[in-house]
């Protein structure tokens, strides 16, 4: 299951294993409670296009939900086809599950990596997330920290940030104004105009007491509170480092509670290993692929490869810091013989704790070109993958969210 709001129905896995459908093209919607059921116009099978015909799908209407969206948009192209014999295509403004509906209920090829309800939809009011926004701005209208967290509040609508406000869980601490990687679905920047970045970056870095104002207020309010630095509306906040080093000293001159987080790219060891000094607690390294040729051809790393990152990580482990990879999943690479053996070799040379298994929203067709010719194969399913890394690795863990952890002094 992977929708248990009440009303919206409930989500099954259901999918052909030979022909895994992974995108549809749509003409028309019908509502049902706050899922958009899209009837279908034409399906994909890997690049081939299937017109509608009901011998080509499993009993029932097959199509698009859209959970808490005002619906798709309209006139645009899904994931870089052409829509055929004049379908109109919709496409959600995010990324988005395939559903189909049979026997009265909802089926989708998905699985939910993380029990944890803290970005569950459901949990937050959008009236309730305004207010405790207008509340702490009026105490924080200068801290630059704080400025960026109420446009992501409140603009973007992220999760994370009305978390902050909402005094639970985690709290981003966005810094870096710079990146040194040009991920092709970078959702921060996009130079090339192709199309636009969903987040603004920061305009000027904040100062470590800025930083250390909004970690150190919610560390006081929140029970097993995580403070992160390394966001989607910021650059690589390595690049920064004295800035998170003067932040960390500070938040632990005044308390040691709290997990201090750092999501990166891993680029700078010598970075790491100063923050670890000044009282870093974890650390989530991002990549698509442990592999070489596939890292550069998605990250296009400057001035650094995967070396660093494995070398970031096993400091932080020597440190005696919580270690995890944010995995961008995508089934036929991810979930392949070759990937599963190189991401097990990096479990183990590391002592990795945790593998985040995050989506990988990005057009499958600029992905798979982006990729060495011959990297997408069929897959075996993120089951087949977490299960095997599993049996082999004990006590590697598997979510989606930064836990609460605390170095032995």
């Amino acid at each position: 299951h992977i929708i248990d709001q009440p009303g919206a129905g409930k989500l099954h896995r259901q999918c052909d294993k030979h022909n895994p459908v992974c995108c549809f093209y749509v003409t028309e919607r019908l509502r049902v409670d706050n899922l958009y059921i899209i009837n279908l116009a034409a399906g994909r099978i890997g690049r081939e296009i299937l017109p509608h015909r009901s011998n080509n799908f499993r009993r029932g209407r097959v199509g698009l939900a859209y959970p808490g969206d005002r619906g798709p948009q309209r006139g645009v192209q899904c994931d870089g086809l052409e829509a055929m014999g004049g379908a109109e295509t919709l496409i959600p403004r995010a990324h988005r599950q395939p559903v189909g509906m049979a026997d009265d209920q909802y089926w989708a090829s998905a699985v939910r990596v993380d029990p944890d309800p803290r970005q569950d939809p459901w949990r937050f009011s959008l009236k309730k997330v305004k207010h405790a926004v207008a509340s702490r701005m009026r105490d924080l209208s200068r801290n630059r920290v704080a400025q960026q967290l109420e446009r992501c509040a409140v603009e973007y609508g992220c999760r994370a940030a009305q978390n902050y406000f909402l005094n639970r869980h985690e709290a981003p601490l966005p810094v870096s104004v710079a990146c040194n990687a040009q991920c092709i679905g970078c959702i921060s920047l996009q130079p090339d105009g192709e199309f636009k970045a969903s987040h603004d970056r920061l305009d000027v870095s904040p100062t470590p007491e800025e930083v250390a104002e909004i970690a150190l207020g919610h560390i006081e309010r929140v029970p097993d509170a995580v403070v992160s630095f390394g966001q989607g509306c910021e650059g690589e906040p390595l690049l920064l480092g004295d800035v998170l080093e003067g932040a960390i000293e500070r938040i632990r001159a005044k308390t040691s509670a709290g997990t201090i987080n750092l999501n990166t790219n891993g680029s700078k060891p010598e970075v790491v290993r100063r923050l670890c000094n000044a009282g870093l607690d974890a650390m989530r390294v991002s990549l698509n692929s442990p592999r070489p040729d596939l890292y550069e051809a998605y990250f296009q790393p400057r001035g650094y490869g995967v070396g660093e990152l494995v070398e970031s990580l096993r400091i932080v482990k020597a440190a005696g810091g919580h270690t995890a990879i944010n995995l961008l999943c995508f089934p036929g690479v991810t979930d392949t013989e070759p990937e599963l053996d190189a991401v097990s070799q990096l479990a183990g040379g590391v002592s990795l704790d945790m593998i985040q298994m995050r989506n990988l929203n990005i057009d499958p067709d600029l992905y798979r070109e982006a990729l060495p010719q011959g990297t997408a194969s069929h897959g075996r399913g993120m089951r087949w993958f977490m299960a095997e890394l599993t049996e082999r690795h004990e006590g590697l863990g598997f979510g989606y969210f930064n836990p609460s952890f605390s170095r032995a002094p």
